[in-house]
């Protein structure tokens, strides 16, 4: 299974953890016994930079609040464009671009909470593969493997209380990255600021 099959899968499991907390703020479920339910789950689009060159990324999050204004959770992100691989004009090599994928432990803090804005922290800790394709490439041309690398990233966020179970969501970090060893890219090279949007389905309160 390719990896962008398994962030495909990762993504459904996240929203439907958001239409699970969704449907546990129905006042028809908290019925004695049965399981209280905090998190939320669903898509986000982020825009980050790969060797200097724009990197769209597409990924979903789902978390489970661990107190009053904690949520631990899981993360999830796919390249969606094809950020160029640098080469001379010359270059007997066929045109390249990046490919990343990656996946993240996630830990956020609500520390300022109002009737519409939430406005809080997070921190992801994961791993990821980045990867050197090239289009219709000659029967010469022997692409090489992909390279594996750790990353973290804090952000700031802010979120949107549109409706007691929907919240619009942004975010501005950073994201550092160690253990890249090939392509010639150093770790720099594959960290950069990263900034994102996206909407979060689930039981908040």
């Amino acid at each position: 299974m390719s990896g962008r099959r398994r962030l495909l899968g990762m993504i459904v499991v996240l929203a439907a953890l958001g239409v699970v907390s969704a449907l546990q703020a129905q006042p028809s479920m908290h019925r004695r016994g049965e399981l209280d339910l905090r998190g939320f789950g669903g898509p986000v689009l982020a825009y980050t930079t790969v060797d200097g060159e724009p990197a769209l990324m597409i990924g979903g999050h789902g978390a489970i609040y661990a107190s009053d204004r904690v949520y631990l959770g899981l993360t999830g992100w796919s390249s969606v464009n094809r950020p160029t691989v640098a080469q001379p004009a010359d270059s007997p090599m066929p045109e390249r671009y990046w490919g990343l994928v990656s996946g993240s432990l996630m830990a956020g803090c609500e520390f300022s909470r109002s009737r519409r804005w939430v406005f809080g922290a997070e921190l992801s800790v994961g791993a990821g593969t980045i990867e050197m394709k090239a289009d219709d490439p000659p029967d010469w041309y022997d692409e090489p493997d992909p390279d594996n690398f750790l990353f973290g990233r804090p952000s700031l966020t802010v979120q949107l209380a549109a409706t007691e179970w929907l919240r619009v969501n942004a975010g501005a970090g950073y994201r550092i990255v160690g253990s890249i060893t090939k392509f010639g890219l150093s770790n720099a090279d594959a960290g950069g600021p990263v900034l994102s949007a996206g909407v979060r389905f689930g039981r908040f309160e």
